[in-house]
């Protein structure tokens, strides 16, 4: 292995050329990276805006099914109350139509735990507003 000596006044001119070099594109180097941070602060942002802008989309979604599903509670189809549906369903006479009104009565027993489910989320929701 050879081994090669150099003067130190030719390190100390390597060093300092190198120095100016970077001083002299310090300027440059800074404003490179300004603008790349700035893309990239504005490209994250972006992302966050299109987040904000798909939960604000859902929870429009939900606020008109939860709409959808407060009016199906109030009209007069849903049978609230076990004396209501014992005075709707004693007012059916044939098989075919109480055997209807069971299936439609265990359908709306779903809708009803629906709605309730979703007067909860409401609620649960607005505490955390």
């Amino acid at each position: 292995m050879k081994v090669i000596i150099v003067p130190i006044y030719v390190c100390q001119k390597m060093h300092d050329s190198l120095l100016r070099f970077a001083i002299g594109a310090a300027s440059q180097v800074c404003k490179a990276e300004k603008v790349a941070l700035d893309k990239q602060r504005a490209r994250k942002d972006r992302r966050k805006e299109i987040l904000r802008e798909k939960k604000l989309m859902a929870a429009q979604r939900e606020y008109a099914n939860a709409l959808t599903y407060i009016d199906m509670y109030h009209s007069s189809a849903c049978w609230k109350t076990s004396s209501n549906i014992r005075k709707e369903f004693s007012n059916l006479t044939s098989a075919t139509a109480k055997k209807d009104a069971t299936k439609e009565l265990k359908s709306k027993a779903l809708e009803t735990m629906k709605i309730k489910q979703w007067f909860l989320a409401i609620i649960a929701n607005s505490l955390y507003v």
